[in-house]
C-alpha cells in the first residue's frame, strides 16, 4: 500500500466522484481508478460503490476511512514536527475553546514562544458544539469544553483539566457588591444578560434559578462575551459566567458576587481524536491552561 492510494481514496470520498477527485488531484481518470483498484486488492475489500450520483464508500470504505484519515493527520503531524526540529515548517498549533478559555490564552504564548519558538496559535472560540465538531473534523488539534460525565463518543478521548466555578458577575463597583448578604430579591431588581439556551451555562443557571424560586429579567441572550461585559459596563447588568472570565479581565472591572446559590462548579475537560498523537507545543500549551486553571481554583 502506498501513501499516494489513501490520498486517491479520501479524495473520491470527499469529492464524491471518479472524475472531481481526478480534476482535483490533476490526474486522468484511469490512473486514479487504477491506484483505488489496487487498494482495494491490497485490503482484499471493495471500498467503493458506484451510484448514479457518483461514488457512495461501502462499509468497509466507511471503516478504513477512519484511519485512513488518521494516519493523514498524523503524518502532517509529522511533518510539521520534523519541520520544527529543523527550525522550519508550519510550527501550527490550533485550539478550540469556549468564550471562558479564550480570554485567558494569551497568557500561554509567551511559554509557547519560549519552549516551541515559530510556533503560530490558531484559536477557535465557540460554544460546546462548535469546539466539539473542530476536534472532530481535525480542525483543532484539541479542545476544552465542559462535560457531563456520561459523555460519550467513539472519536474522541477525554481527560479531565479542572474545574471551572461559574456565578454571578458584575461591575466591581455596583451596588450589590457592597452587600454582605445578597438575597434574591436584590437579585430580581438587576437585568441580566444570559448565555443562549444551547450553552450548557444557560442549563446550569436555568436550574439553579428554579431551584430558589427566581425568574430573573433578561435584558438578553448571547453567546458572545464581549457584548456581555459590555453591558456589564454600560448599564449595571449581572451576568453568569466563570470567574475566570473576571480574573482574565481585570478584576478592577469585574469581580465574583458573594450569591452562595448561584456557585457552580463545572469540570473542563481536554477532549482530542483518539490516538492522535500530541505535538511538543500542545503539550506546553495544556500545561499552561493547567496552570490557569489551577491558580484560578486556588484563588476561590
Amino acid at each position: 500500500m502506498e501513501l499516494r492510494q489513501l490520498r486517491h481514496f479520501l479524495a473520491v470520498l470527499e469529492a464524491g466522484s471518479l472524475h472531481r477527485a481526478a480534476k482535483i488531484l490533476n490526474i486522468s481518470e484511469p490512473a486514479l481508478s487504477k491506484s483505488i483498484s489496487r487498494l482495494e486488492e491490497f485490503l482484499q475489500v471493495p471500498l467503493l460503490d458506484r451510484h448514479p450520483r457518483g461514488m457512495e464508500p461501502t462499509l468497509f470504505g466507511e471503516a478504513f476511512a477512519t484511519h485512513a484519515k488518521l494516519i493523514a493527520s498524523e503524518l502532517a503531524l509529522a511533518q510539521d514536527e520534523l519541520g520544527e526540529l529543523r527550525g522550519g515548517g508550519r510550527n501550527l498549533l490550533r485550539i478550540a475553546v469556549g468564550p471562558t478559555l479564550a480570554a485567558a490564552m494569551p497568557s500561554i504564548i509567551d511559554s509557547l514562544s519560549a519552549e516551541c519558538p515559530g510556533t503560530r496559535l490558531i484559536l477557535h472560540e465557540g460554544l460546546f458544539h462548535a469546539t466539539i465538531s473542530a476536534v472532530v473534523h481535525d480542525a483543532a488539534d484539541f479542545g476544552i469544553v465542559p462535560l457531563e460525565e456520561d459523555f460519550d463518543d467513539r472519536d474522541l478521548e477525554t481527560e479531565f483539566l479542572a474545574e471551572n466555578p461559574l456565578g454571578v458577575v458584575g461591575r466591581t463597583d455596583h451596588a450589590l457588591a457592597a452587600l454582605e448578604k445578597i438575597t434574591t430579591a436584590d437579585l430580581a431588581q438587576c437585568r441580566w444578560v444570559v448565555p443562549p439556551r444551547q450553552d450548557h451555562a444557560r442549563t446550569i443557571f436555568d436550574s439553579l434559578c428554579a431551584r430558589s424560586g427566581f425568574a430573573p429579567t433578561v435584558a438578553a441572550e448571547s453567546s458572545s462575551l464581549t457584548f456581555t461585559l459590555s453591558c456589564l459596563r454600560q448599564f449595571d447588568a449581572l451576568a453568569f459566567l466563570p470567574h475566570l472570565v473576571a480574573r482574565a479581565n481585570d478584576w478592577r472591572t469585574f469581580s465574583a458576587l458573594p450569591v452562595k446559590q448561584f456557585l457552580w462548579r463545572r469540570k473542563l475537560y481536554i477532549v482530542r481524536r483518539r490516538r492522535k498523537t500530541q505535538t511538543p507545543a500542545a503539550r506546553v500549551a495544556i500545561r499552561e491552561i493547567r496552570k490557569i486553571c489551577r491558580a484560578e481554583s486556588e484563588s476561590r
